[in-house]
């Protein structure tokens, strides 16, 4: 069978991470993130910035120590056996698919009420998306790739363009207004952003396209996740300094924090860009979904965990074409079924199914490879892991019984 053809920079894993990482949370999540934190809340983004990191760090060693693709799947695999590995991959693939197709149904769903269409014909526009993804893929990774750069440019400058607005209407005596929290509290604001920045892991699948992936993936996992972290911060002060019912459960400001603080500094028209803002950052994520996903799809076929067929590659485009369109087809499918409310649930499986293993892979690759290259080794043992374990498992039990 070919190899893949490797075709993804530096650039392209970054943008990937990037499309991950920023989805639809950062449209909605501030406001229950300042409803735990309060004037603390863009601290609980950087807190829980420096928590992932720690798991971002786990996914730097071990993604630095393979070149092909398969992610946590192939680093619980070689860590823990044919078993575990089947069940992370299957776990992973099936909560990749299933987000894709949630975030694909919430984009069709923002895009009927921006157009003010029929209410089925979100039905419509969210499979559509998929398809049109799906080709774009099937064209060829560099073609995948660049739908997924360009996107995360636009909404990543879209982002930055309501900083640079709202700044300049924040009011001191808002951003104190809310109060302290306690321990608790801001435990809970860091929940709500733990949702918003979990995803930096989608890069790790791609390692078999990348032009160096000892060098690309750790440097993008890493770069992804804190680009994000200081981007969610500042949108966090602009929110929290302009709007006063922010943290006031079923209002406006609360529901939808970036419109209602747009339509601050421009009325309409700000709102409506902030919206339009939101559907690209929503196609951005699905770019990243319609790339990852048929990766780790054939990957997990490269090891006879589905049939070899799923692993065929187009012949002139290098890609692994039967692959894509299943995972094309399962996701535009659903995309009509998800309730994009439940995007949570799932986002809190795959935690468990990425997060955990990754974070012991180090520790079992450390004593029974300890001599494989490493472009990046985590300082201080094993201790980084373990914090990781902890604080996280912590954290997604939070989650849970929330």
């Amino acid at each position: 069978m070919a190899e893949p053809r490797r075709r993804l920079s530096l650039f392209d894993c970054i943008a990937i991470g990037i499309n991950g990482i920023i989805g639809s949370g950062i449209f909605l999540l501030p406001g229950w993130v300042a409803l735990g934190a309060k004037s603390l809340s863009p601290l609980a983004f950087v807190a829980c910035g420096a928590l992932c990191t720690l798991v971002a760090l786990c996914y730097a060693e071990v993604g630095g120590m393979f070149e092909r693709s398969g992610g946590t799947y192939l680093y619980a695999r070689e860590a823990f056996g044919n078993e575990v590995g089947f069940g992370v991959g299957w776990l992973v693939l099936v909560s990749c698919i299933l987000g894709y197709a949630a975030i694909a149904r919430g984009f069709g769903d923002q895009a009927r009420d921006l157009l003010h269409l029929a209410p089925w014909t979100a039905s419509l526009i969210a499979p559509a998306l998929v398809l049109l993804l799906g080709l774009a893929n099937w064209r060829g990774v560099k073609s995948g790739a660049r739908t997924s750069d360009v996107l995360t440019v636009v909404k990543v400058v879209a982002l930055l363009l309501f900083v640079l607005g709202g700044v300049f209407f924040i009011r001191g005596e808002q951003l104190t207004s809310l109060g302290t929290p306690d321990l608790k509290g801001f435990g809970e604001g860091m929940v709500s952003a733990l949702f918003a920045l979990s995803g930096f892991e989608f890069v790790a699948v791609v390692a078999g396209q990348t032009d160096n992936p000892r060098r690309n993936i750790p440097l993008s996992i890493v770069g992804s996740l804190v680009g994000a972290v200081v981007l969610y911060s500042l949108i966090q002060l602009v929110v929290i300094g302009v709007l006063p019912q922010v943290a006031v459960p079923q209002t406006p400001a609360n529901a939808a924090p970036m419109a209602a603080a747009a339509s601050v500094f421009g009325d309409g028209p700000a709102a409506l860009a902030v919206r339009v803002a939101a559907l690209i950052s929503m196609m951005g994520f699905c770019s990243g979904s319609a790339l990852v996903g048929p990766q780790l799809f054939a990957s997990l076929a490269q090891d006879g965990v589905v049939p070899k067929l799923v692993a065929r590659l187009h012949p002139r485009h290098g890609t692994p074409n039967v692959a894509i369109a299943v995972v094309t087809v399962l996701a535009a499918g659903a995309a009509a079924l998800v309730d994009f409310n439940e995007l949570a649930e799932m986002t809190i499986i795959t935690l468990f199914a990425q997060y955990v293993p990754t974070c012991l892979a180090v520790i079992v690759f450390r004593r029974w490879r300890p001599d494989a290259k490493r472009l990046f080794r985590v300082p201080l043992g094993a201790l980084i892991p373990l914090a990781a374990l902890a604080v996280m498992s912590m954290l997604i039990t939070r989650i849970k019984t929330d």
